[in-house]
């Protein structure tokens, strides 16, 4: 609303009157009656001075309107997540709104949290990523002459600042207490069956020589827990968990709830820890030299995370070296120790074109398979020596293939189509590029997985699920090509082998997905379906919130929170967990304590003023308004009518001559 206003332009010209009243004054007072002939004088002199101001453009004009207060809202989580401030929050704004509507004052509302927002649609920017709220792009408010009301409980940073007056409003008490997690690893490693020990800081304020207990979670299960004395602002604490299986997964670092704490949201986090062997502790057995066991014993002895002990036999039972064996230097292959008392300290046997009847008996074999079905792992490869001479062992019923007639066979061989799987992933071509020249006429199990085959469906690389180990076997003994002759892929070869090892060791890498997911963001809907394709039960957990739903092959879910949500798949009795992409327990939500100090400096910086909650209205009863002039004018009374100045004119002479002569007549100076 535009408003009119009328002021006097010129109003030192009127001091001019101050002489001439302490005279007239002096004068009555020293010279004989009557005294009401200063009056006369005073009349001239006053019009005198009031013609020179009017001269002067003593009456001026101006239009003006009023200029928007600014008033920033903070609705970042440590006012939202807090039901008490966000409550405040509400009543202050509402407070403000009356107070616009009564006084006539507009205002303009900016909602700041991740970054300065304009309400209801213009944007200054998105700030530097920060621990706290940033508040850098109000330094580009352009300079007016309205004010800056700043609503927020302190926890923001700021580079630089508007030139407009802040008063800046806290929104927290003076009295909090709370107990948030400071730092805890974000990511673990973790050797299999190796305890792993990790520190947590815990910071508090309020709650100086209170005990505390923190846990460690997974899922609903506490893996370890543990009371502590919270002696000064930051403790640090132990935890520590025993990996029994391979893999990563998420877990909760959880502090329990103390009486009075402002918030629980900071008094959780989460860290990923990845479990893996220290070492792979393989036993390598080949029956003869050939280029293939110099192939996998060069990438064994090559790989830094394994522990090899190897035997590789030059000569058998029934060979004549033609001297006595007392005579030999060969080490006497020491098969009674490694299949009874030390076959359990390995991970992987590999046997590899070993024909064991030359050697041993085969109740031995029933130990290492015993040793599968434990837990351990046994790769077969092919050669003259090798499928064959098992076909009635006690390593028949684990080995993922059967026996036709298991006759050692030459020629040229392709391979059909391959079925997809992490071990085989982007080596299809060049293994369908080579042609292969030997392998044993077997077959395949229907319990199995085979991965290559011949063109003739003879397995070439197959696996196999046994009690809790894995088997696998290669029906070849030409894998080396895969070294030399580097069909389109160089490493062909090392990433074959690598893989087998990695999936026979039970690395998660290796593991088909069971559930595909797309990603984890705020606000947006989530895919989760099976990889192959079923329509299963879901249950979707946040929390004390729980999703059911039943009989889909694919679930959209929309994520509303941050965190760790667990999805439970009934007919696999599963429970995946997954973590959203944005992280505020890790910055954000970790200091809620109002600050005061960022509020009092902006305001001093401005000459603003700071106000708590309870002196809040304060603020109102300011003079906030700004006024921005829209137009302005300046002019004389007199000039209006040339008529009246020469009317104002003879009325002084008049007065003036008037003055002279009752002074004369009464003697006022003699």
């Amino acid at each position: 609303m535009m408003e009119a206003g009328i002021f006097f332009e010129n109003v030192k010209l009127w001091w001019m009157l101050l002489p001439f009243l302490l005279l007239a004054g002096y004068e009555a007072w020293q010279r004989r009656a009557p005294g009401w002939l200063v009056l006369i004088r005073g009349s001239w002199i006053v019009g005198l001075v009031f013609l020179l101001a009017d001269l002067q453009q003593m009456l001026s004009r101006e239009w003006s309107q009023a200029k928007p207060i600014r008033v920033l809202i903070d609705r970042s989580d440590s006012i939202m997540r807090i039901p008490d401030r966000q409550k405040k929050s509400e009543m202050f704004f509402n407070e403000i709104k009356e107070w616009s509507e009564k006084e006539g004052q507009p205002i303009e509302t900016y909602i700041f949290s991740d970054s300065l927002i304009s309400n209801p649609q213009s944007q200054l920017g998105v700030p530097p990523f920060s621990e706290w709220t940033s508040l850098v792009d109000i330094s580009q408010f352009p300079r007016s002459t309205a004010n800056i009301i700043l609503l927020s409980d302190g926890n923001f940073r700021y580079s630089g600042l508007p030139q407009d007056r802040i008063f800046g409003v806290q929104i927290g008490e003076p009295d909090e207490k709370d107990l948030w997690i400071e730092s805890a690893p974000n990511v673990l490693t973790a050797f299999l069956k190796n305890r792993v020990n990790f520190q947590v800081s815990v910071g508090q304020i309020g709650f100086q020589n209170t005990e505390a207990e923190i846990f460690l979670k997974r899922g609903a299960e506490i893996l370890d827990r543990r009371k502590f004395q919270l002696n000064s602002r930051l403790e640090v604490v132990d935890l520590s968990y025993f990996p029994e299986k391979m893999g990563e997964d998420i877990f909760t670092i959880e502090l329990k709830p103390l009486e009075g704490e402002i918030s629980t949201i900071n008094n959780t986090t989460y860290t990923r820890i990845r479990t893996v062997r220290d070492k792979i502790r393989i036993l390598h057995i080949s029956g003869k030299p050939s280029m293939d066991l110099k192939a996998w014993r060069l990438f064994l002895t090559k790989q830094p995370d394994v522990d090899l002990v190897s035997f590789y036999i030059l000569r058998s039972l029934d060979d004549d070296p033609g001297a006595k064996s007392h005579e030999l230097s060969l080490i006497p292959f020491p098969y009674e120790e490694l299949f009874t008392t030390e076959l359990e300290k390995f991970d992987l046997v590999i046997l590899q074109n070993f024909n064991f009847n030359l050697y041993f008996q085969p109740f031995y074999l029933r130990n290492l398979a015993n040793f599968v079905e434990s837990g351990g792992a046994l790769l077969m490869m092919g050669g003259d020596q090798s499928f064959q001479n098992y076909r009635f062992s006690p390593l028949a019923p684990i080995l993922p293939v059967s026996f036709r007639s298991g006759a050692y066979e030459t020629g040229r061989y392709g391979l059909s189509p391959i079925k997809a799987h992490p071990i085989t992933d982007g080596l299809q071509p060049s293994m369908r590029a080579l042609s292969w020249n030997s392998r044993h006429d077997l077959l395949e199990k229907k319990s199995a997985t085979h991965l290559f085959s011949f063109l003739d469906e003879v397995p070439l690389l197959s696996i196999n699920d046994y009690g809790r180990g894995r088997v696998v076997t290669l029906n070849t003994d030409e894998s080396w090509r895969l070294h030399f002759e580097q069909p389109g892929d160089s490493l062909l070869f090392g990433k074959l082998a690598r893989r087998l090892i990695q999936w026979l060791t039970f690395d998660p890498e290796m593991e088909p997905k069971k559930i595909l997911s797309s990603s984890w963001r705020i606000g947006e809907n989530v895919n989760l379906r099976l990889s192959d394709g079923r329509a299963v039960d879901w249950r979707v957990t946040f929390g004390s919130k729980s999703w059911n739903f039943t009989g889909q092959s694919q679930v959209d879910f929309k994520v509303e929170q941050p965190g760790i949500y667990e999805v439970f798949i009934s007919e696999l009795n599963e429970t995946y967990r997954f973590e959203t992409e944005e992280k505020p327990w890790l910055f954000e939500w970790r200091y809620l304590i109002s600050q005061n100090q960022n509020l009092k400096q902006m305001a001093k910086q401005t000459d603003g003023n700071f106000y708590e909650w309870k002196n809040r209205r304060f603020v109102l009863q300011k003079s906030l308004d700004g006024r921005q002039i829209i137009a302005a004018s300046s002019q004389s009374w007199l000039k209006l009518d040339s008529y009246w100045l020469w009317i104002f004119l003879a009325s002084i002479i008049l007065v003036l001559c008037l003055d002279f002569f009752l002074r004369k007549k009464f003697g006022w100076d003699l």
